[in-house]
């Protein structure tokens, strides 16, 4: 059985529901109960108190007229009294029982009435006694009233709380007001625990399965309110961007590993057809004895190609002259290298910028240069570097071929752009801002913008 945290929904709204409407019908359970005690209280104390003064005033003048008294008590006591409920006696001044009528076995009346009799000095009243001295007879009101020819004086005892009236019956009944509301909080709160409790937490289960690595986890249905299909909805369009943007990754985690291979087998191709076979050649008429006539031209290819070979690596025309030499030196060699026009243009006065920067904007350059080789079937490109104050803007623009950009720039990777993707990677790990735009037939402008922050260094210095 799963335990309930405490600052779980289902427990809050236990909490925020049924207890207070628990603690209100007991609240009002009690004070329904005290309300119905001192209405009875009242109620009986003044009906009696009316009663006994009424009997008082009538037996005064019969006894006074010589009828016998306890003839008179009988006549007028017989038809109230009723033996365990209500009793009624006559005391004289010495405290002593002259008349009774409905006496109760479990009553001592002489103990019971003590401090009425005491304290009653010609005047009548209603006192209530302490239940501790009616023996178990449970609260009674007592109601006394003076006969003043004879000096004695009626006592009526009634057990009040078994009176019953529609007032007080209706007192008793007042908790049962808050049924309907019981009720009615207990089906808001299973429509709460159906439409969003349990709903909560089909999704966070989801959410895990998510974590796990199940990217359908949340295309079941969890139901719920509208708000909470709704936050489905989106939970499972992310779930379906981070599966496709997982997928991406290993796409393009795949293409640059294919990548390095390749050019791992460019440079061992490159060291062994040129290199290699000058110096393999160079050996073996060494070791022939030959006079070499044309040895130092065979040593300065290699060489020569060696340092290609270190320029395709590295750019050192970019550290020791900066990005505008490397740039034209780069839209030189690749104008042979396709036989098309590659127009440079630079604006503003150069400045230097730290060297990771420099060598992001001559990558893209030459990433942009191989897609046009490779892809575009251009008859023309210009790259264009501006220099400005703050700024560094640098755009590539051909008239291939174009192709149909898709909306989220994420998605290049599954149509094969890597070597877009790894332009606007460069761009995003210098702080740079990247743009490609494309239309099919009207070609292709990779554009790259980078915000100089801190003050930079003259070209030459």
């Amino acid at each position: 059985m799963k335990i309930l945290h405490w600052r779980s929904l289902s427990l809050q709204i236990i909490l925020a529901i049924l207890l207070p409407l628990t603690l209100m019908a007991i609240i009002l359970s009690f004070y329904s109960q005290n309300l119905h005690h001192t209405a009875m209280q009242k109620m009986v104390a003044d009906r009696n108190l009316r009663t006994v003064e009424l009997m008082a005033r009538v037996m005064d003048g019969r006894v006074s007229a010589g009828e016998p008294a306890d003839q008179v008590f009988t006549d007028l006591a017989g038809p109230l009294a009723q033996p365990g409920l209500v009793s009624l006696q006559v005391y004289d001044n010495t405290h002593t029982l002259l008349f009774e009528a409905g006496r109760s076995p479990l009553v001592d009346h002489t103990v019971y009435h003590e401090s009425v009799l005491t304290g009653l000095g010609g005047s009548s009243g209603v006192a209530f006694p302490d239940d501790g001295h009616a023996h178990g007879s449970g609260s009674h009101v007592i109601a006394y009233a003076p006969i003043p020819s004879e000096g004695w004086v009626l006592v009526m005892d009634e057990a009040w709380e078994d009176v019953s009236s529609t007032e007080l019956a209706a007192t008793q009944t007042a908790p049962l007001i808050l049924i309907p509301f019981i009720l009615l909080a207990l089906a808001v709160l299973i429509l709460v625990l159906r439409m969003v409790v349990m709903p909560l937490q089909r999704l966070e289960k989801a959410t895990q399965l998510l974590g796990a690595g199940d990217y359908s986890a949340l295309d079941k249905p969890v139901g719920g309110t509208d708000e909470i299909r709704s936050l489905q909805q989106r939970m499972a369009a992310m779930a379906e961007n981070l599966r496709q943007a997982r997928q991406n990754l290993l796409s393009y985690l795949g293409s640059i590993t294919r990548g390095v291979e390749e050019e791992r087998l460019r440079i061992a191709r490159e060291l062994h057809d040129q290199p290699l076979q000058s110096l393999i050649a160079l050996k073996h008429q060494s070791q022939a004895g030959n006079p070499v006539h044309d040895q130092p031209q065979l040593l300065q290819g290699v060489i020569d190609d060696l340092r290609a070979l270190v320029r395709g690596l590295r750019p050192v025309m970019l550290e020791d002259l900066g990005l505008t030499a490397a740039l034209e030196s780069l839209t030189g060699s690749t104008q042979k290298e396709i036989h098309l026009p590659v127009g440079f243009t630079v604006q503003g006065e150069e400045f230097r910028l730290p060297s990771e920067v420099e060598l992001s904007f001559f990558r893209v350059a030459q990433e942009g240069l191989m897609n046009i080789k490779k892809h575009a079937g251009a008859t023309k490109v210009d790259l264009l570097l501006t220099y400005s104050s703050g700024m560094l803007e640098m755009a590539l623009t051909d008239d291939g071929s174009g192709f149909s950009l898709p909306e989220k720039v994420d998605s290049l990777a599954a149509g094969g752009h890597f070597g877009l993707v790894g332009i606007l990677e460069r761009a995003a790990l210098i702080g740079a801002e990247a743009h490609i735009q494309s239309t099919p037939g009207q070609g292709t402008t990779i554009s790259m913008r980078y915000l100089v922050r801190t003050p930079p260094v003259p070209a030459g210095v």
